[in-house]
């Protein structure tokens, strides 16, 4: 790769996590403006919308024998399932918790939530941890 293509990838990373950041900011002043609604149609609404741009996103980028052979996978299924079952619960909470008044401890829960998958990591599956990454723990232990 050439400097000039690292250069650009590498300011095309930043601004990403930049918009990133910045995204994760507005989330909640969004479900905010959405508190008069009933947190479970935000939900439904959020993951219909989120299939059909998937769907047609698959379908432009001619993806769709992959797609295919994806669900028609019982294995692959069983694992989306659950995976989509998972994330429902993380929105679904996020929404309610920020449109109860509780943004600040929504925040703190997905700030915590690293943390926790660390943990989990170490003690049940009894993953190694360098030094840089026992250091990065501290820090974020740290900041809450």
């Amino acid at each position: 790769m050439s400097t000039d293509m690292k250069k650009t990838t590498e300011k095309n990373s930043i601004l990403q996590v930049f918009a990133s950041y910045v995204l994760w900011g507005i989330f909640p002043v969004f479900w905010k403006l959405l508190a008069e609604l009933n947190a479970f149609y935000v939900l439904a609404s959020r993951i219909v919308w989120s299939a059909v741009f998937c769907f047609l996103l698959i379908v432009l980028t001619k993806n769709t024998a992959e797609l295919k052979t994806v669900l028609s996978d019982k294995k692959m299924q069983k694992i989306l399932m659950c995976s989509g079952i998972a994330i429902a619960v993380n929105w679904g909470v996020y929404i309610y918790a920020v449109n109860s008044g509780h943004i600040l401890d929504a925040s703190l829960a997905y700030y915590l939530n690293p943390l926790m998958v660390i943990a989990l990591g170490f003690f049940l599956f009894r993953e190694k941890l360098v030094f840089r990454q026992w250091l990065a723990i501290a820090i974020a232990a740290l900041g809450i």
